[in-house]
């Protein structure tokens, strides 16, 4: 004895349609494999994340101020001005965290059973035609293709993760490869002003050496003009000595002229 084909199909519909119906239990309150969580949870979850932060940060500034107070930094009256203006503000991300808690709460349940309606009908989809083998032997149940099509209605996500991961590492790798692209584009400008920065650095060096070949021309000038300087002293001396004690000495000072 042996089913129809039809019926066939349908019991292993239902006998999965039962094994993903024993996941969805397990997971009630959380959240079924692979359904993932919707945009506005997630946003939801930083929001909340977010305030929490801040009445963490507002907690340990109020003990700040305490250990100012403590050490009569500030006084009583300025600290009671910002005891009440802190705990007013905690008061306040504390409302507004119970607020999208609730809103959280409300949308997971609401994204949990919408997307229960689908896991179940996919669990029947995945048994009846990924399980092998016929559920009746002649008058026995075959207990293992039962079993089978209970399995793969509980787990049918194991089946379609690897196709998941698949296209998770191909986006993991766009994303690799988008920051490498970045990453050269950084490369590439950071080289392109080294370049023009040596430019410039070469510029500056033939300019500094066109000042310093300036410079020595200027200095041998110099020493051209010392050493003209040093010879006319000489001379000046030699004739000095040559006219002293003579006549010429005598009228240079009758002229008011001293050598």
């Amino acid at each position: 004895m042996s089913l129809s084909m039809p019926a066939e199909l349908l019991a292993k519909f239902a006998i999965g349609f039962c094994g993903a119906a024993f996941t969805m239990y397990s997971n009630i309150g959380g959240e079924l494999p692979l359904m993932g969580k919707s945009i506005e949870i997630k946003n939801l979850t930083a929001d909340i994340s977010d305030l929490q932060e801040k009445v963490r940060k507002n907690e340990d500034d109020l003990k700040k101020e305490k250990d100012k107070l403590s050490r009569k930094e500030i006084s009583v009256a300025e600290f009671t001005v910002i005891d009440r203006s802190m705990d007013k503000q905690r008061d306040d991300w504390n409302e507004e965290i119970k607020a999208l808690r609730k809103d959280k709460a409300e949308l997971r349940r609401s994204t949990y059973f919408q997307g229960a309606v689908i896991f179940l009908i996919l669990g029947g989809f995945f048994a009846t035609f990924l399980t092998g083998g016929a559920l009746l032997e002649g008058e026995k149940l075959n207990v293992q293709t039962i079993l089978s099509a209970v399995a793969i209605g509980a787990g049918w996500t194991g089946i379609i993760s690897q196709y998941l991961q698949t296209g998770a590492i191909k986006e993991e790798k766009i994303d690799v490869n988008n920051k490498l692209v970045d990453i050269k584009e950084g490369y590439d400008h950071l080289k392109d002003k080294v370049i023009e920065y040596s430019e410039k650095l070469d510029v500056a060096k033939k300019e500094t050496v066109a000042v310093a070949s300036e410079y020595d021309s200027i200095v041998d000038m110099l020493k051209a003009r010392v050493e003209d300087g040093r010879e006319i002293v000489e001379k000046f001396n030699t004739l000095k000595e040559a006219i002293k004690d003579t006549p010429i000495m005598d009228e240079l000072a009758k002229l008011g002229i001293e050598l």
